[in-house]
């Protein structure tokens, strides 16, 4: 089987589903955009060329350096994931051997996402608050360098100057010295929270 028959399996038994929740889009990637939200569902194929793995991603528009919505990638969003294959298949969905089996792990597809997909959304749903409960819970000192740096952009966006400035100055004492774009943006966002 290949992916064009999977796809055609996904939007038959699956797409359906995310149009409901108002995504948009055909092909391997779907979005749904509620400024300043915007989420992505993404196929992506293995280079096995037998499966294919399903991605998430949930991007905030006043982020700097974006895109417009419609061009963004789920590999540039700001929160990632992905819908976890069956018992089975430890190494993506596969596309199954037959046509059959394709549509019986589309059925699939769109059960794993009534837990996995809408949990994964469900986290930004409520704009502001869920984003001001992120910022709240957020713990800095187990969190990437660049995830404190989105989390304090957030924090920023939301008003909660100290708490941005607390998550830039953790991100900065956590960035490892080869990381000279991300220790740059770091420093020119603190730099800005000094100026004001």
């Amino acid at each position: 089987m290949n992916l064009s028959i999977f796809k055609k399996a996904l939007s038959k038994h699956f797409y359906p589903v995310l149009r409901k929740v108002g995504f948009r889009g055909s092909g391997s990637t779907l979005r749904r955009v509620n400024e300043p939200l915007i989420y992505i569902f993404n196929v992506q194929h293995s280079s096995s060329g037998d499966r294919c793995y399903l991605n998430l991603g949930a991007h905030l528009s006043f982020l700097p350096g974006n895109k417009e919505a419609s061009k963004l990638l789920e590999y540039e969003c700001a929160f990632r994931s992905r819908i976890s294959p069956p018992e089975g298949q430890a190494f993506g969905w596969s596309y199954g051997t037959s046509e059959q089996e394709a549509e019986e792990n589309a059925l699939l597809v769109a059960k794993a996402w009534t837990t996995e997909g809408t949990a994964f959304f469900g986290r930004f749903k409520e704009y502001p608050d869920s984003l001001v409960k992120l910022v709240a819970e957020f713990q800095p000192e187990s969190a990437h360098p660049a995830e404190c740096l989105f989390i304090a952009r957030i924090a920023e966006h939301l008003g909660d100057t100290v708490r941005a400035t607390a998550f830039a100055k953790s991100a900065l004492g956590g960035v490892g010295e080869s990381a000279v774009s991300l220790r740059h943006s770091i420093a020119q966002f603190l730099a800005t929270k000094n100026a004001s």
